[in-house]
């Protein structure tokens, strides 16, 4: 029996399945579905990892045995025992997506901006500044770039105070050199 035929075989058993559109992937519950759901199963506690592996058994049985041309007792016995425990299995799914809730808003909100992120963004923003650390002062200071400045003397980087090259700070020696008419 071919594929087709299989298929063709399962639709004139089973008649047609409903067929799932657009997005498929589930989508987090909202929280009036999960009161509505609370309410619904009342207080029970949620489901051991047992009963779930119990379950697991029971949907592979169901799927795997030899299915009768008749009534299916086994089946109907083993849907009427899952059916029976799925209080604790919906409790614990409901615990679960409310755990999901809360971690997503936090997530959310972690997201929308931390102080670190606040302060990478306007230290970036920053054009002609940035920091550095001030070995003196054993502490980062912010300090102002001009790049287009450079010392008279000694062609270095300067900004408003002079030339950068520590060393030179305070005067470039080149410019008492120059200033008294001395040879470079």
């Amino acid at each position: 029996m071919t594929a087709r035929d299989e298929l063709a075989a399962a639709v004139a058993e089973l008649g047609a399945l409903p067929m799932p559109t657009g997005d498929t992937g589930p989508a987090p519950m909202t929280s009036e579905q999960r009161k509505a759901i609370a309410v619904q199963i009342g207080n029970v506690q949620h489901a051991t990892d047992a009963l779930i592996g119990s379950f697991a058994e029971s949907v592979a049985n169901v799927r795997n045995h030899e299915h009768p041309s008749w009534e299916d007792l086994y089946c109907m016995n083993l849907t009427s025992y899952m059916g029976e425990r799925m209080g604790p299995v919906l409790k614990r799914l409901l615990d679960t997506e409310t755990e999901n809730a809360r971690l997503r808003a936090r997530v959310a909100k972690l997201e929308a901006g931390s102080p670190w992120e606040r302060a990478v963004a306007g230290l970036n923003a920053l054009v002609d500044e940035h920091i550095e650390w001030d070995q003196k002062a054993s502490r980062w200071i912010l300090t102002r770039d001009v790049e287009s400045a450079e010392c008279p003397s000694c062609g270095a980087p300067a900004d408003d105070t002079g030339c950068r090259i520590p060393e030179h700070r305070g005067g470039c020696p080149l410019d008492d050199a120059t200033a008294s008419g001395g040879a470079l």
